[in-house]
């Protein structure tokens, strides 16, 4: 157990230093100022608190700006943060004991209660994966947010092709699905959207940072979701790791 206090309780749910959270509000005000574009169209973030600890100044000055009209959004523009367990926190293989699960959406609701819809966030949304409790081995790790990516690319676009159906093609604009994650599982996610994996997984080819920002580009509309095909089956991810949408598959990302 911890010797600190968490706020949900869990040893490994810490929040932020305090030099954290000054980190999060200069995010906030890179994220909402006149100069950076697109804004988010999507928002997702790991379950764990010092992920919407970082992200909720940023959503809760864009929901603001958006509000008052200072902030432009797009049609069809969602602010409410969904909790994605696929791009949870990595912890690594173990026989001896579980790993401790991070707070229901239900219950970080209460802590953030500015980031979520006003129903129940599980009614609003169900995530693509469940890591294990047994933790996994780095390459179940990339197979594991290289799956959950997938599955969220699929769905805004789906929500993209909704909106524009509506809209001359003179109208419609790029959109940014904003990823809030811990720095393994972020590394995992650049490697899986570029689909370079080095032969040392310990290559320092993406580096990540508290509050920082990276950004990457689709190569073209019509290319896929970023991450591959669907094909390599659940066999790649670690026991105990679930699928919870019908549709989801581990893609052939490399």
């Amino acid at each position: 157990m911890s010797a600190f206090p968490t706020p949900t309780g869990n040893p490994s749910d810490p929040s932020l230093t305090s030099h954290g959270v000054t980190q999060s509000l200069e995010l906030a005000a890179h994220l909402s100022s006149p100069d950076f574009h697109p804004k988010p169209f999507r928002i997702y973030s790991s379950p764990f608190y010092r992920c919407l600890q970082t992200i909720q100044p940023s959503v809760e000055r864009l929901k603001a700006g958006a509000k008052s009209g200072e902030i432009s959004v797009e049609e069809g523009v969602d602010l409410d943060v969904r909790v994605e367990d696929g791009i949870g926190e990595w912890f690594g293989p173990t026989s001896y004991f579980t790993h401790p699960s991070p707070s229901p959406p239900s219950e970080l609701a209460s802590h953030f209660p500015t980031l979520f819809h006003p129903s129940t966030p599980e009614a609003e949304y169900t995530p693509h994966v469940l890591p294990s409790r047994q933790g996994e081995s780095i390459a179940e790790l990339h197979d594991r947010v290289a799956t959950a990516v997938a599955g969220i690319i699929a769905d805004v676009d789906a929500e993209i092709t909704q909106v524009e159906s509506s809209q001359r093609p003179e109208d419609r604009t790029s959109k940014a699905i904003l990823l809030v994650s811990h720095a393994a599982p972020l590394i995992a996610i650049g490697r899986a959207l570029t689909g370079n994996m080095p032969e040392d997984s310990g290559e320092e080819d993406f580096n990540v940072f508290t509050a920082g920002l990276s950004k990457f580009v689709r190569r073209a509309r019509g290319s896929g979701n970023g991450v591959g095909d669907g094909g390599k089956g659940e066999e790649r991810l670690a026991p105990g790791t679930k699928i919870l949408r019908r549709g989801t598959a581990v893609p052939d990302w490399q």
